[in-house]
């Protein structure tokens, strides 16, 4: 992971500093852990290479010389914990389901390959089905790991094959970009049939064929050979049935070659995949993620019959997975169709600074097996200009902005193919200059009378 120091210089040239010659990251003792030397002219502005990051807390001075030649020195009085920013958050469950009215727990694990610090664990679904986050935070050491456990409460009014995106982040508490996300899925399950309230009411149920039905049958009965078999039983009699639908892809795509930023929409894919459940039947067909790219037919729920679907997209969706549900709950799950992956995305886009009239911006990408050519800056909707960077990290800095303004900004990176360059999917984010003459406490009040203004309109 690249690591770059920021440095702004205020009233530098009131000072009279001829040159900065470099940075040094000294520990509380005053001892020197690394020295970085610098050799561009003075700017109000720079950015330095300061990889690798000392492996314990540190702080930053920067050296140089005044007009006069005498040395010149300031060190910042923060003390800097490096946090690794790789913190891994997987789930230790493939998937969450309960029918309404239910609930359900899942385990994630939080991996900490930096330094030690305590990560905050913010969980959020978009059908609120959330219940309890346990623990909130976890202190955790160099290659520490800590289970978080989430649990899940299903509202009665819930209704089967409803589908709740669960996003579960680790973040570090001293490097606020320290974080990580894990992504799963919900699934509302169908209510047990048959179903009554009555334990003594007998009702009428049409069972699917190859099912189990538990002893104390009131009677059976058969309306003729070429008619289905029927049987009246009592509502505390419920149907058997704990195999899982059966879910076979007629085969596994392929996106070699494409699975990079700005290649991916250019080769599509398909797949189709034969569900069938022979015991409750089929009641549920879906897929995660994407499911406007998924074509069902209509069919009977509870049916006994092949269900087929049909699946496709680009190339820019590397992993896709397909399920079907049964009347009685039981998932079951198509091979995880897994292609790597995806090459060449902005993973971080922030405005790290803002000026009156300026804001730095900066970004990261991730390894790219086509190389960038440059990266499209656009401001407000418009095209901005074109910024020349073939680093992991780039950095731009944007001038003559109105001051006390917000501003939206997307970075889109475009890559070098055959013999010509095509555009990737880029990233967006916002920033809101100061306001001028003010510091940093009126300009959050600028920020927040923006946002009240915007919350008028």
């Amino acid at each position: 992971m690249p690591y770059y120091l920021e440095v702004t210089l205020v009233g530098h040239l009131e000072s009279k500093v001829a040159m900065v010659s470099g940075v040094q990251f000294i520990d509380k003792e005053g001892d020197v852990l690394r020295e970085i030397d610098y050799v561009p002219p003075v700017k109000d502005q720079a950015y330095m290479w300061t990889s690798p990051l000392p492996d314990h807390p540190f702080y930053v001075r920067i050296l140089g010389y005044l007009v006069s030649g005498n040395p010149w020195a300031r060190q910042m009085p923060v003390e800097v914990w490096p946090v690794e920013t790789l913190v891994e958050l997987f789930s230790t469950t493939d998937d969450l389901s309960a029918q309404p009215g239910g609930r359900a727990t899942a385990k994630f694990m939080v991996v900490n390959y930096g330094l030690e610090s305590n990560f905050d664990i913010t969980v959020t679904d978009d059908l609120n089905f959330l219940d309890t986050i346990n623990p909130k935070r976890v202190f955790l050491a160099n290659n520490q790991t800590a289970l978080v456990e989430v649990s899940f409460q299903v509202p009665p009014t819930a209704t089967h094959g409803q589908v709740s995106t669960v996003l579960v982040t680790a973040r570090s508490q001293v490097q606020k970009l320290s974080y990580n996300t894990a992504l799963t899925h919900f699934f509302v399950l169908p209510t047990i049939s048959p179903k009554d309230s009555e334990l003594d009411q007998n009702i009428l149920y049409t069972p699917p064929k190859q099912a189990q039905i538990q002893p104390n049958l009131t009677r059976y009965t058969t309306r003729n050979p070429q008619e289905q078999s029927r049987l009246i039983v009592s509502s505390r009699h419920q149907l058997l049935d704990t195999d899982s639908p059966t879910c076979v892809l007629d085969h596994m795509p392929s996106c070699a070659g494409f699975t990079n930023n700005g290649l991916c929409s250019t080769k599509n894919w398909n797949v189709t995949a034969t569900l069938q459940d022979h015991g409750s039947g089929l009641y549920l067909v879906t897929a995660v993620p994407d499911e406007h790219n998924m074509i069902v037919p209509n069919f009977p729920p509870g049916t006994t019959s092949e269900v087929y679907m049909q699946y496709q997209t680009d190339c820019c969706t590397t992993h896709v997975q397909i399920r079907g549900v049964d009347a009685l709950g039981n998932v079951g799950d198509c091979d995880e169709i897994d292609m790597g992956k995806l090459g060449g995305l902005i993973y971080y886009l922030e405005v790290e600074m803002a000026g009156n009239t300026w804001l730095a911006v900066r970004w990261n990408i991730s390894n790219s097996s086509v190389p960038v050519s440059h990266y499209n800056l656009w401001l407000d909707g418009q095209f901005l200009h074109q910024i020349p960077c073939h680093e992991d990290s780039c950095a731009d800095h944007i001038n003559y902005l109105e001051p006390c303004t917000k501003h939206n900004f997307t970075v889109n990176p475009v890559f070098y193919y055959l013999g010509g360059t095509v555009e990737g999917m880029g990233r967006s984010t916002t920033g809101t200059t100061m306001e001028e003459g003010k510091r940093r406490r009126e300009r959050r009040e600028c920020r927040d009378m923006w946002e009240l203004q915007e919350g008028q309109r």
